[in-house]
């Protein structure tokens, strides 16, 4: 975000305000009441053809919803255990025109899981995910490899995350706590 101030010298200053989006889409401010930007970068796992500025008026307690089509979603997502072997399933919907590069199962020992932070992984790359028409399974066998130590913990956290061709971030499912033991 930005805001367009006066400053003491009588001439236009800007200051950037970095605003960070959760992993749900959501984002808060805490901001004056004033006139601000929004310009949302490049990037991101969705189609971004409008990089121009969008006005928003805060007056008090504001809600602005920023409008964003993704490339790809990720519907009816289900994970199982079973004896320590973590099954993920779903379907992968495109919605854009740009190429999917991989379609990622993330496990962690932390409710924060994604392609930075996790103790174990499976990618799906790009040959296997052709027919978007079929429900794509995904499977980890859970290892005890030190410092992590998956197969003896009590619950592991998972999502799934699609990567496109190009884009540095992935579009993510919600974490969910699987029960081990």
């Amino acid at each position: 975000m930005w805001q367009y101030t006066w400053d003491t010298k009588g001439k236009i200053a800007r200051a950037k305000i970095s605003v960070y989006i959760a992993q749900d889409g959501s984002y808060s401010a805490r901001l004056f009441d004033g006139d601000y930007k929004i310009v949302r970068l490049t990037g991101a796992p969705w189609s971004n053809p409008n990089t121009d500025t969008l006005n928003v008026t805060v007056s008090g307690n504001t809600t602005y919803d920023v409008p964003v089509t993704p490339f790809y979603t990720i519907t009816g997502e289900t994970f199982t255990n079973s004896g320590g072997v973590i099954t993920s399933t779903c379907m992968v919907n495109k919605v854009g025109t740009v190429a999917i590069s991989s379609l990622t199962l993330y496990i962690g020992v932390t409710n924060i899981v994604d392609a930075n932070n996790n103790a174990q992984t499976n990618v799906i790359s790009s040959s296997g995910l052709t027919d978007l028409s079929t429900l794509k399974t995904n499977t980890v066998t859970l290892t005890n490899v030190s410092p992590t130590l998956l197969a003896s913990r009590k619950y592991v956290y998972v999502r799934l995350g699609v990567q496109i061709s190009g884009v540095g971030e992935r579009f993510y499912t919600p974490v969910q706590k699987i029960t081990l033991n």
